[in-house]
């Protein structure tokens, strides 16, 4: 919920964000202004969920996936895999 820590690491990628703690709109501010080019949220439990907040807020896509599908991302990740 706060601006990105690792902004350098995600300008001009796409940022994998886990779901939880504030809005999508938020999220998706903060994960733009660091110059990534999309938003991947992942749900921490269960199938992804309808995201809400403000439309048209951000200019960079936003999309959500399930628990599972996170976790084989996240794997990926953390075995170092670009």
């Amino acid at each position: 919920c706060e601006p990105l820590v690792n902004g350098s690491e995600v300008s001009g990628k796409i940022a994998f964000v886990q779901r939880g703690g504030c809005d999508f709109t938020v999220k998706a501010e903060h994960v733009e202004s660091a110059g990534a080019l999309a938003m991947l949220v992942a749900n921490i439990a269960g199938d992804p969920t309808v995201m809400t907040g403000e439309a048209d807020s951000v200019a960079i896509p936003v999309l959500m996936i399930g628990q599972a599908d996170g976790n084989r991302i996240l794997d990926e990740i953390n075995a170092g895999d670009g």
